[in-house]
């Protein structure tokens, strides 16, 4: 505990001193000092944040944990048994930080350190200035799932520099956050593959709309979170309506004047706690014969009103082979996905799940699913498996949800087998791993399963 107001409307300034027993190591959200024996027997750490952050930016990590430069700004802290799968995964660092800055302004927090959580970890990140928590489940093993870095860098600006006031403005952190990562992904990778990652992410907010309902409150991008705890309306929908709403900004005004204008607004509010209305104001007034039915946009329930145009090109052979599978008499080949990004898995597997069949399943040894390393692909994988009730794969099932705590994955896995009949096997898991899941987690899943402790 510390004796600081645990609002995002607060910000301070941070020190860190930290003793702990040899070979523990101790790293924080700050800038290194130094270390020295403080305590007979123990080192103390000692690191600084100067620049004011919110309570919930305040992060340290104690472990076994040992480190390995990956870029002029940037160490790895993992545990010893990773360390070097995860410095190739995040060896492209310092190229999305640099990028960023071109798309946005300087860096300010000094360096850019990532430390590797455990798998219990229930996020893909958490983007504590200076020292990023990663999730181990984006060790693909060919960096195909390392944009959660681009997003966690473009948070050094969007809800690090400006940040939400309060948890009802959250889309001013994650769908500025998600914008920026894909303005990223575009300028290094091209905009086919940053828009068919935003079209993967449509798919995932029709999913979260589903779940809460068309009309609830939550699926509103200012909901009212009053006696709420901000962790119950927790989705994608902050992420991806907001993200989609800068994108319909955007193409009012044009792309490279509304990021020239992003720009003026991460430094006029740099170092800020804001609303949405002081957003919604210094956009006025930059752009006053721009017509925007703001109250639609942040208070309207469901889908955004309007889907901006994307670049659907890396559909075109996802779309192909789905058609093709659709005829029961195909024989499918490894070759049939080679040379695939993961975003046009994901893609075809969406198809796939609209309408699955039972002879889909052979799919999983034909395109290596049953032996992916790419967790976003693997879930999508067991869904079907849930759906088809291939009782043959379910082991997989357990070892997937006994091997990490993502809710990203764990949430939809469970609601699905609860949908299909199959609680016997989810409540298996879920005794499995009780103390193995984060409490949020876990507290979110007996919430809306209507589960007893």
């Amino acid at each position: 505990m510390i004796p600081v107001q645990d609002s995002p409307g607060v910000k301070f300034t941070i020190e860190y001193r930290i003793s702990v027993k040899p070979p523990l190591v101790a790293v924080c959200a700050g800038e290194y000092k130094k270390e020295r024996s403080r305590v007979p027997g123990y080192v103390t750490y000692y690191y600084v944040q100067k620049v004011p952050v919110p309570s919930y930016l305040v992060a340290f990590a104690i472990g076994n944990i040992e480190s390995q430069k990956i870029g002029p700004r940037s160490t790895l802290y993992t545990e010893p048994i990773l360390l070097e799968s995860a410095a190739y995964e995040f060896g492209e660092t310092e190229s999305f930080l640099r990028t960023a800055e071109e798309l946005v302004t300087p860096y300010f927090w000094g360096k850019l350190d990532i430390l590797l959580l455990p798998p219990s970890f229930p996020f893909g990140g958490m983007e504590n200035p200076s020292l990023v928590f990663l999730t181990p489940t984006i060790l693909a093993g060919d960096r195909s799932l390392t944009s959660v870095i681009a997003h966690e860098i473009a948070h050094s600006w969007t809800g690090n520099g400006v940040t939400n006031a309060t948890w009802e403005h959250f889309w001013l952190n994650e769908g500025f956050t998600v914008y920026i990562e894909r303005k990223i992904i575009k300028k290094l990778y091209g905009v086919g593959l940053a828009d068919l990652n935003a079209l993967n992410g449509i798919k995932s907010l029709e999913k979260a709309i589903q779940v809460f309902g068309e009309e609830h409150n939550f699926t509103k991008l200012n909901p009212s979170l009053e006696d709420i705890d901000p962790d119950d309306a927790f989705s994608c929908i902050p992420y991806e309506k907001g993200s989609i709403f800068l994108r319909h900004l955007e193409s009012l005004v044009g792309e490279e004047v509304f990021l020239d204008f992003l720009k003026e607004y991460f430094e006029k509010y740099k170092g800020r706690s804001i609303v949405s209305k002081d957003f919604q104001s210094f956009f006025a007034s930059k752009f006053q014969s721009v017509e925007v039915d703001w109250k639609e946009w942040l208070q309207g329930t469901g889908m955004p009103p309007v889907i901006p145009d994307f670049d659907v090109s890396l559909l075109e052979s996802v779309n192909s082979l789905y058609n093709k599978w659709r005829d029961p008499e195909y024989l499918p080949d490894p070759s049939d996905i080679e040379g695939w990004h993961s975003e046009q898995i994901v893609a075809f597997l969406e198809h796939v799940l609209l309408a699955p069949e039972p002879y889909f399943l052979q799919m999983g040894e034909t395109y290596s699913f049953v032996y992916t390393h790419n967790s976003e692909i693997k879930m999508k994988w067991l869904l079907l498996v849930i759906d088809l009730q291939a009782e043959e794969y379910y082991e997989q099932i357990k070892e997937f949800l006994t091997s990490m705590g993502r809710m990203k994955y764990v949430r939809p896995l469970f609601r699905e087998m609860f949908k299909k009949g199959l609680s016997y096997l989810a409540n298996e898991i879920l005794t499995m791993c009780q103390s193995f899941y984060h409490p949020t987690l876990q507290v979110l899943i007996q919430k809306e399963f209507q589960l007893t402790q």
